[in-house]
């Protein structure tokens, strides 16, 4: 575990970014034995603070106070604890109320502006310092820092707070949204004739046998080029199938190459296909 710890450390270092933060999935690090072992590369690279485990907010019983209390503590121990609290931003509520001293919060990205409007209610209420982990804010757009996003693509959000069109809305039941391009009411805006493909999970085999039917997957083309310009997707596992569409639209691919690509039988990635080719009326399964 510590080796393809340090090679995810080592890929971003020769790429010219130097964490100054670790933190994990799912609060895997929290677990006492694999967070000695982040304990462990955090010293040997420098890296200066571990991610505490949740200790505010309702629903921590007293076993795990005491254990959060310990694992925080051997944090604080080896200096890798650079704030007071760390939970939610309804966790964080009392901490305003009743406390003082800095506090990390996870940010679970909501569909609409709620929790970002919660973020500056807080900031108002007293005047703490606040290490927001997990979003770029950008106008009325909030963009997601999720593990898929490269080293480069880092670099540019801090620098513009943008990720070369990238949209992700992570969901609270477990649901992802992804964007890469154009919505349908962007292009309407500009003028910008385009065709619509979209094909639901309802029809996928994968997802029917997985039973994870919710959701679609949607492509605009142009409609004089045939140019991708926007792909969506809505469902489970949309991270993982999003990949093909970014590198289509880098070098300017059509809906008709994404149609004529072969895709394994049977995979949930089979929507992308089938959306490709319902821009042209032609779905397979439909």
């Amino acid at each position: 575990m510590e080796t393809e710890i340090a090679t995810q450390i080592k890929a971003c270092l020769d790429r010219g970014l130097y964490p100054t933060h670790l933190d994990s999935h799912h609060h895997v690090h929290t677990e006492w034995a694999i967070g000695a072992a982040v304990i462990t590369i955090a010293r040997q690279y420098r890296i200066k603070a571990i991610r505490l485990s949740r200790n505010c907010g309702p629903g921590i019983d007293l076993v795990h106070k005491f254990y959060k209390i310990a694992y925080n503590s051997r944090l604080r121990m080896y200096g890798l604890a650079k704030t007071r609290y760390f939970g939610a931003a309804e966790d964080v509520r009392e901490i305003f109320a009743t406390a003082s001293g800095d506090v990390e919060i996870m940010v679970h990205l909501p569909s609409n502006d709620h929790g970002g409007a919660l973020q500056r209610e807080m900031l108002k209420e007293k005047d703490l310092d606040i290490v927001l982990i997990g979003t770029i804010v950008s106008g009325n757009e909030r963009v997601a820092l999720v593990e898929i996003t490269d080293g480069s693509k880092i670099v540019q959000v801090r620098e513009r707070g943008e990720v070369s069109g990238w949209t992700a809305l992570l969901i609270e039941d477990g649901r992802v949204v992804f964007r890469r391009g154009k919505t349908e009411e962007e292009l309407k805006q500009a003028g910008v004739a385009y065709t619509v493909g979209k094909f639901p999970f309802t029809a996928n085999g994968r997802s029917k046998v997985n039973q994870t039917t919710d959701g679609f997957v949607k492509i605009l083309a142009d409609a004089k080029t045939d140019r991708v310009l926007g792909v969506h997707i809505i469902g489970r596992e949309a991270g993982e199938m999003i990949h093909e569409a970014c590198v289509l639209m880098e070098f300017g691919g059509s809906a008709e190459d994404l149609a004529r690509t072969c895709h394994a039988h049977p995979t949930r990635s089979e929507a992308i296909k089938e959306a490709a080719l319902a821009v042209g009326k032609r779905a397979i399964h439909m």
